[in-house]
Parts: structure tokens; C-alpha cells; sequence
């Protein structure tokens, strides 16, 4: 299974350079061969969590002609998130946006880390019984788990090495608990990076607002 991953696209409704390289993004995931079985986009879909810059978000991935799952970032509002883009997010819940769905011979594990008005993540006891719980419905299953912020020790912006996600202790403990977990997407970072969390690959996608487009797509096989 083929998965490339955009994340942190940071759209300002209006903005000629961000609206122009999301455009440039979706026309190269377009022209990509072999194609991918599904596109993620792992958060920050909106800079300033506005619903006009949704739309422009949605107008410009609906050139997009395969599947597309996304997560809320910090920067995300999640309930204008979910009423422009509320396709690509499979929730029929309240509050947190989390979801779960089989792709392929995967289970797609869409986690909401949100944790405004931090720009660190959270997984609060709710998202930690929520997690679990789902886990536990599929044990024999791969599952892959897609989530904004990276829960391993990072670069800081001060150059210090810390996490970007409270909690993330607790991610870790039920990751173990539960190998069908292959791996961790997730985004915040604007770079890529590949380390391992919890015995287990973690990595993070570079930013279609900050990085060029043709660098802007990473891709991965399962």
C-alpha cells in the first residue's frame, strides 16, 4: 500500500503564495507514478482556523483525484474544519475529531491531538480511553496512527531537545500494549524526520506552507 503524506499547509483565505503552492502540491501528487492508495494530511489545514480558508483548502484538494484522510492541528478550528472538510474526516462524534476505518489491508487511525490554545499536543485521559478502546476492537489487524504532533523527543525552536506533545508517556505505554501499531505519521515539525516511538517507526511530513512543493511530499509503503 502507497501513502503519501502533505501536512501543514498553514492556508490564509486569500493569500496568493499559499494558495499557489497547495496548487502546485495537488498537481504533483497528480502526475506521481505509481499513484498513491491514499493521501494524509496531517494538520494545520488553516493558519488562522477561518472558514473561508477552508474553502480555499477544500476547492483546491477537490483536484485531488484519490483518497484523502486529514487530522486537525493546533492552528485548526475543529468545528469549521469539520463543516468545509468534513469528508475527509470520517467522525460522526462531537468535540475531539477522531476516527478509525480499514484502507486497503490497513486500519487508519485518525488521532485528534489539538490541545488549543497550546501549540503543544494533547492525549488527555478521554483521548486515552478513546485510543485504547479502539485498539482493542482490531488486535489482529495493521493499524497506522496519524496524528498532528510528533509525541518523540525533538529539535525545539530554542534548539533544546523536548516533545511536542504533553502526555506523550501515556501514548507510548499503549502503543506497546497494542504491536499491531506499524508506525506513526504525523506533522507540526515542518520537516521530515524518521525516529522510532515505542519499538516502532515515527515520522513527520515536511510543510507544503514553508517548504518547496516538489520537497513538500514524502511518501511511504505498508
Amino acid at each position: 500500500m502507497i501513502i503519501d503524506q502533505i501536512s501543514d499547509l498553514h492556508m490564509v483565505a486569500g493569500n496568493a503564495d499559499r494558495r499557489t503552492r497547495l496548487e502546485r502540491v495537488v498537481a504533483l501528487l497528480g502526475a506521481r507514478r505509481p499513484q498513491p492508495d491514499l493521501v494524509v494530511l496531517t494538520g494545520d489545514l488553516a493558519d488562522d482556523g477561518r472558514e473561508e480558508s477552508y474553502r480555499e483548502v477544500g476547492a483546491i484538494l477537490a483536484g485531488l483525484d484519490r483518497p484523502l484522510r486529514v487530522v486537525p492541528g493546533n492552528r485548526d478550528h475543529r468545528a469549521n474544519l469539520r463543516q468545509a472538510l468534513g469528508a475527509f474526516l470520517p467522525t460522526n462524534g462531537e468535540g475531539f475529531l477522531h476516527y478509525a476505518e480499514k484502507v486497503g489491508g490497513l486500519r487508519l487511525i485518525g488521532l485528534d491531538s489539538g490541545n488549543p490554545p497550546s501549540q503543544r499536543g494533547g492525549f488527555c485521559f478521554t483521548r486515552q480511553v478513546w485510543l485504547e478502546g479502539t485498539l482493542a476492537e482490531a488486535p489482529a489487524t495493521p493499524a497506522l496512527l496519524m496524528l498532528h504532533h510528533s509525541p518523540f523527543p525533538t529539535r525545539m525552536r530554542d534548539g533544546s531537545i523536548g516533545r511536542q506533545m504533553e502526555d506523550a508517556d501515556a501514548l507510548e505505554a499503549i502503543l506497546v500494549r497494542h504491536p499491531q501499531v506499524i508506525g506513526l505519521l504525523c506533522g507540526h515539525l515542518h520537516r521530515a524526520e524518521t525516529t522510532v516511538f515505542a519499538g516502532r517507526p515515527a515520522w513527520s511530513g515536511p510543510s507544503v506552507a514553508y517548504q518547496e512543493p516538489e520537497a513538500a511530499i514524502r511518501r511511504y509503503v505498508f
